[in-house]
């Protein structure tokens, strides 16, 4: 299996090759000048029926180039049209397919969605218990809830944040770890990350105005309760707001907030669907609403989760 997200030398792809040879052991060929898709469906041809090849071409979404996703979206419809025994996954954030392949419908026949909803709690539970089996740790249980909580259903922050709980318990020489030992991996996790999230963040939040309150409405929305596809209505995020700015709030105080969050010039961190009077709004980036979380906790906005 080859994941096309990292990168391979010309001695690897051969040794994957031989291994998808025929009985022959006939090799893949990798030495051309330019690859098109129908060399790609006549050399994957070449794999043995019971040695199925594998490409995952992860973070698809962030494909930006329209003749990447042109020839992607050839490829997949070759494979198909000759019937090649190779299997393509797509891996990427979108609504649904046709957002994902986007302006590539003719190639909707060959694929087979597979909706990934955020993990429940009792799953993300199971991800901490599998890891601390394999160490002398205890999990306080504040400090449990504290990470299944900031994760939003998404395993990848349940790793982050038990990765640096473990390792602050560690360099602490404390085999406890507290919900205090979280806040230190939440500074870590922060600092590791900053390269990935801190300039949507800072787009989305920053202003002339010191009073623009761009980061509390931001940090209400990540607290507003959502529904199991994560949007949120304007309504809940009056409560959240209404407890970081210590005073009761209105749609008027907020509505602007949350119309700019949806402007190029603020990203978009916002995404909106429905009709008006019933709109919902979600994070364009799932992974975003965890950072947010983090951050205003670290900042002072919110105290706990």
């Amino acid at each position: 299996m080859l994941s096309l997200d990292n990168s391979y030398s010309i001695e690897e792809l051969r040794a994957f090759a031989v291994q998808c040879g025929r009985g022959d052991l006939v090799p893949i060929d990798t030495d051309f000048s330019e690859l098109t898709p129908d060399i790609i469906r006549r050399e994957l041809q070449k794999c043995r029926p019971n040695a199925i090849p594998i490409l995952i071409i992860d973070e698809f979404d962030k494909l930006q180039d329209s003749g990447a996703r042109e020839l992607t979206a050839n490829v997949i419809k070759s494979l198909h049209d000759y019937s090649v025994p190779a299997t393509i996954i797509l891996v990427g954030v979108a609504e649904n397919v046709g957002q994902l392949i986007a302006d590539h419908e003719s190639i909707r026949r060959a694929l087979t969605p597979i909706k990934l909803e955020r993990m429940m709690d009792h799953e993300l539970n199971e991800i901490l218990d599998t890891r601390l089996k394999l160490t002398p740790f205890t999990l306080e249980q504040s400090a449990r809830q504290k990470i299944i909580k900031l994760s939003y259903g998404l395993p990848y922050y349940v790793h982050m944040l038990g990765k640096h709980s473990f390792k602050a318990a560690a360099l602490a020489k404390n085999l406890t770890i507290s919900s205090a030992t979280v806040d230190t991996a939440i500074d870590e996790f922060i600092e590791d990350t900053e390269q990935f999230y801190y300039d949507d963040y800072h787009r989305a939040i920053s202003s002339n105005q010191t009073d623009s309150q761009f980061k509390e409405v931001l940090l209400a929305c990540a607290l507003a309760k959502r529904n199991e596809s994560g949007f949120f209505s304007a309504t809940s995020v009056i409560h959240p707001l209404s407890m970081i700015l210590g005073r009761e709030v209105k749609h008027a105080n907020f509505q602007r907030h949350i119309t700019e969050f949806m402007s190029e010039a603020r990203g978009p961190i916002l995404i909106r669907r429905g009709s008006e009077r019933q709109y919902r709004y979600r994070f364009s980036d799932p992974m975003m609403q965890p950072y947010i979380l983090m951050r205003g906790m670290r900042e002072g906005l919110m105290t706990d989760t």
